[in-house]
């Protein structure tokens, strides 16, 4: 699997959008179509009445099993996910190929990662449209919000290209 140079690793621990709060979230949830990365970030989405287009999420946090409660809400909200393999510090071709499915999909839907979901953000900041948006969690920090036409979308090919993604 394309692994991330240790040295874009140390570039994704800072935000590639803006930090947000939930009061912001009604707004933008009315303006785009949310695509969520991370369990957490996804349960906090649904717990303020914000269910994503689509989830990317593993059954973890913090690389640590997710609480049994948690999991049912993401398997009740999130019936039948694209499953994908994805290795700490990769991104697979079937994750990059999964996005892009969702992304075109009309009634959007979910990916369950076996092993390390965070990267996957990538192609869905590559790919999105003008009327998507992405939103991570970003461990100690909070949500990052990630509009379109925010400049992320080159950084997000740029890394792709570099790992034979793009």
């Amino acid at each position: 699997m394309p692994e991330i140079s240790e040295e874009r690793k140390n570039e994704l621990k800072n935000p590639m959008g803006r930090i947000i709060t939930y009061s912001e979230l009604q707004f933008i949830s009315g303006r785009y179509r949310i695509i969520s990365v991370g369990d957490i970030c996804t349960l906090e989405l649904i717990a303020h009445g914000v269910t994503p287009f689509v989830a990317v999420f593993d059954f973890k946090y913090m690389r640590k099993p997710l609480e049994a409660e948690k999991v049912k809400i993401l398997k009740e909200k999130f019936r039948s996910p694209i499953h994908v393999t994805n290795a700490a510090g990769t991104i697979s071709k079937i994750s990059v190929s999964a996005a892009k499915k969702l992304l075109k999909s009309e009634k959007g839907g979910a990916i369950l990662v076996d092993g390390e979901d965070d990267l996957v953000a990538l192609p869905f900041i590559a790919f999105a449209d003008s009327n998507t948006a992405i939103i991570y969690g970003q461990p100690d920090k909070g949500m990052v919000f990630v509009p379109p036409g925010s400049g992320a979308e080159k950084k997000a090919k740029e890394i792709l290209k570099e790992i034979g993604l793009l």
